[in-house]
């Protein structure tokens, strides 16, 4: 008799970075990942000098995936990772000094001092 163990398939899901024109300037974007823990996200960010991190522990076993990375970015999705949950997340393009916006993007504006 055999010992039968149980295997999962990893997934590799490879998500690129994109430019968007837009009115008030070019916009760089990456879509929105679905994955399942266990899952290894890459992020091909071509030859760009990027940052990512995740604020909200529980994705990934460390919130910064990349500091002053050129070049692809990959991680596994941790085991633990909470189903049904949002993870949000930053990028940040060193190179362009943008960060990086998926459907949406929150902003704070400090506008200069008045006359």
């Amino acid at each position: 008799m055999g010992v039968t163990t149980e295997t999962k398939t990893v997934n590799v899901i490879t998500v690129g970075l994109y430019e968007v024109k837009a009115a008030d300037g070019d916009v760089l974007k990456v879509d929105r990942i679905v994955a399942e823990p266990g899952d290894r996200i890459r992020w091909d960010v071509g030859d760009r000098l990027v940052s990512i991190w995740f604020p909200e522990s529980g994705a990934f076993l460390t919130p910064a995936l990349a500091i002053n990375h050129r070049g692809a970015v990959e991680a596994t999705i941790s085991e633990s990772a909470e189903r049904g949950k949002v993870y949000q997340y930053s990028i940040y393009d060193h190179d362009s000094k943008r960060f990086v916006v998926c459907e949406s993007h929150p902003k704070l504006e400090i506008p200069p001092p008045g006359p």
